[in-house]
C-alpha cells in the first residue's frame, strides 16, 4: 500500500505550495483532502444503444480546472440570471439551475488551489466581491460594498469521463456591467 503515503505527500505538497498574501489580509482557501479512489473494478463499458443524451447529460470532456473556468466565465457574463441563457451551464453542473433575481457582483475571479484524484476534484476559486444585486419589492438595485475576497471550493465528480460540479450551488457571481443591465430592465 504505497499509494496512501504517496497521496498524503502529494496533498501536503499542494498545501505547502499555497502562498499567503498577508499584506491584504486575503483569506486563503482551505483544501479538503480527497478520499482515496476505490479499488473496486469499474463496470466495463459497452456500446450504448440509448437515444441522444438529455441536456443534463451533455458531454463537456474538459479537465476539472477548465470546467470551473468555463462555469465561472459563463456566470460572470450573467448566463445564470437570464432564462434564455441559463442552460449554457448545464454541461458543467449536476444540479438543476433555478433563476435567482439576486446575485453577487464581482470584479474578477481566479483559481487559487486545486486537488484531484481519478473520481473527485476540489477547485478553489477566489472572487473579488464589489457589490450585491438585490431585489427589493420587485425593484432590482445594486448595493456596492468594499472590495472583499470570497473563496469558494467547488467539488467536482467524474461521471463517465465528464467532470461536473457537484456542489456548492452558489448564488450567481456576475460582473458590474451585467448588474447594470439587469437594473435597467
Amino acid at each position: 500500500m504505497i499509494k496512501r503515503p504517496f497521496s498524503f505527500i502529494i496533498c501536503l505538497g499542494l498545501l505547502s505550495s499555497i502562498s499567503c498574501n498577508t499584506a491584504t489580509n486575503t483569506p486563503q482557501p482551505t483544501i479538503t483532502i480527497l478520499s482515496q479512489p476505490s479499488n473496486t473494478p469499474s463496470p466495463s463499458s459497452s456500446p450504448s444503444t440509448s437515444p441522444t443524451p438529455s441536456p443534463n447529460q451533455a458531454k463537456n470532456s474538459l479537465p476539472p480546472k477548465e470546467v470551473i473556468n468555463a462555469f465561472c466565465e459563463a456566470d460572470f457574463k450573467g448566463v445564470r440570471t437570464n432564462p434564455a441563457t441559463s442552460e449554457q451551464i448545464i454541461p458543467y453542473v449536476l444540479w438543476q439551475e433555478e433563476l435567482n433575481s439576486e446575485a453577487i457582483i464581482v470584479s474578477d475571479f481566479k483559481i487559487v488551489n486545486f486537488a484531484q484524484t481519478d473520481d473527485e476534484a476540489n477547485v478553489a476559486v477566489a472572487y473579488t466581491k464589489i457589490g450585491k444585486l438585490l431585489n427589493d419589492n420587485g425593484e432590482t438595485k445594486i448595493e456596492k460594498i468594499a472590495d472583499t475576497t470570497e473563496t469558494i471550493i467547488y467539488k467536482l465528480v467524474n461521471q463517465d469521463g465528464d467532470w461536473k460540479i457537484q456542489y456548492p450551488q452558489s448564488a450567481p457571481h456576475i460582473s458590474m456591467e451585467v448588474a447594470k443591465k439587469l437594473v435597467k430592465k
